[in-house]
């Protein structure tokens, strides 16, 4: 069994308890406007420039084999058109300005690459955490690598917005310590403009989940200043979340103010940044936030990330 991943992250501290390890799978079917993570949306490699890095030696458009690549004054120009990312000038990058995104991994090298890491879990109640992308586009292997760990007592967490088949979700949430569980926007056609997807499978996975077992769920709202920190939204999200069954006991809201982290991604990948100029969301008008939700989400907790 194989997977398409985008990076495997050692000694990560945001992903869940501890120090951790995290799996970024590629392949997601949502397109947030202010994804932190454009490398993992495609299911497919994709080729990454980094002008600045560039030797000027013209290497890679003498490599490609679709003529992709032209070489001119300064870093080469990429069609990415044509480009079909095969990776041969990516590996003969002497400046290391062309890289790929994605690389095909067996289970057995992944958790090789896990098991590396246990004194870490061990010494800090760390473990693994499963991201992407969306992890549920590749939920066999995600299955299969949570019970590996589980095998060998490593604690494991999903970050998930739950878009996919319900026996998909369920299956790898069952297997995981933890599910971070994404909800982006409650009204569908809102959310669909902001993701390209409504919200109708989302919402009815947590709601069927959180009926039908006894598990917790860390429910997670990214705050877009604009998009969706308004008081009538964060108000009608309070009171959602209020009536879902086993609240308070079983779920509690972590609020993730929004931030530009991954805004030069874009570039790397030749495209533009959705929410342009945007600034990061101040800590005040997160904080604001958090006490209108707490206002209308009954005994649910809610906080806001460190």
């Amino acid at each position: 069994m194989k997977a398409l991943i985008e990076n495997i992250q050692h000694y990560s501290l945001h992903d869940g308890p501890g120090i951790r390890t995290t799996v970024f799978f590629k392949g997601c079917p949502l397109r947030c406007r202010w994804c932190s993570n454009p490398t993992t949306q495609n299911m497919g490699r994709e080729l990454l420039q980094k002008p600045n890095e560039c030797l000027g030696c013209g290497l890679c458009a003498t490599l490609c084999p679709r003529d992709a690549i032209k070489a001119e004054c300064g870093p080469p120009r990429v069609d990415r058109a044509r480009c079909d990312a095969c990776g041969l000038c990516a590996a003969s990058c002497r400046g290391k300005a062309l890289l790929m995104a994605g690389q095909e991994y067996s289970l057995d090298e992944v958790f090789g690459r896990i098991r590396k890491d246990m004194l870490f879990y061990r010494n800090s109640g760390g473990g693994v955490t499963l991201s992407g992308g969306e992890v549920l586009a590749q939920h066999a292997f995600a299955v299969e690598l949570c019970g590996r760990c589980a095998a060998l007592g490593i604690h494991t967490a999903i970050e998930t917005s739950g878009f996919a088949p319900y026996e998909h979700f369920r299956a790898l949430a069952l297997v995981a310590d933890v599910i971070f569980y994404d909800i982006k926007h409650l009204d569908p056609a809102r959310h669909k403009e902001l993701t390209g997807q409504d919200n109708a499978l989302i919402l009815a996975n947590l709601e069927r989940f959180l009926a039908e077992t006894d598990k917790s769920v860390h429910i997670r709202l990214p705050l877009v200043p604009g998009l969706n920190d308004d008081a009538a939204h964060l108000e009608a999200y309070g009171a959602y979340l209020a009536g879902l069954p086993g609240v308070p006991e079983r779920a509690d809201l972590e609020v993730l103010p929004y931030h530009r982290l991954g805004k030069d991604k874009y570039a790397m990948l030749g495209r533009e940044y959705g929410l342009g100029d945007t600034p990061p969301m101040p800590r005040a008008e997160a904080e604001a936030a958090v006490r209108l939700l707490r206002g209308r989400a009954g005994d649910l907790k809610v906080f806001c990330a460190a």
